[in-house]
């Protein structure tokens, strides 16, 4: 293959994003990166929303509805700063107050934490389905 500025764009953007999440997450969150997954699927949805700002002509022949084609690069900037967002609020709030609490009378509060979690991933992760699937 070829050196050209498109082969360059290409492994940037497949390589540098996923690797540059991976140092993000381990650098905010050490030890504690292998306690919870729905952070972890956040940081999945970022990193995928990263790549398709750079190869979002490309991912665009995947987009079924026309509206949504058109509005791709805005639709990923959106979802990439949602999920970075998320993320930061999982990391930094939810994941701590859950290791901070401990006994039965915080079960409640931690399952409502832990619930809050997931319902934020699975939201962003539908959003994200719906892209490609949603027909006009």
């Amino acid at each position: 293959m070829p050196m050209t500025s498109e082969t360059v764009t290409y492994w940037g953007a497949a390589i540098v994003p996923p690797v540059a999440s991976f140092i993000l997450n381990w650098i905010a969150r050490g030890t504690a990166a292998l306690k919870s997954s729905g952070a972890d699927w956040l940081l999945i949805l970022f990193a995928f929303d990263l790549t398709g700002l750079f190869t979002h002509s490309d991912l665009a022949r995947h987009v079924v509805h026309p509206e949504l084609k058109a509005s791709l690069q805005a639709i990923l900037l959106v979802s990439f700063t949602s999920s970075l967002i998320l993320w930061v609020l999982v990391v930094l709030r939810l994941e701590p107050f859950m290791a901070n609490t401990q006994g039965k009378t915080n079960l409640i509060a931690r399952l409502l934490s832990y619930t809050t979690i997931w319902i934020l991933v699975i939201t962003l992760f539908a959003a994200h389905i719906t892209l490609f699937t949603l027909k006009p």
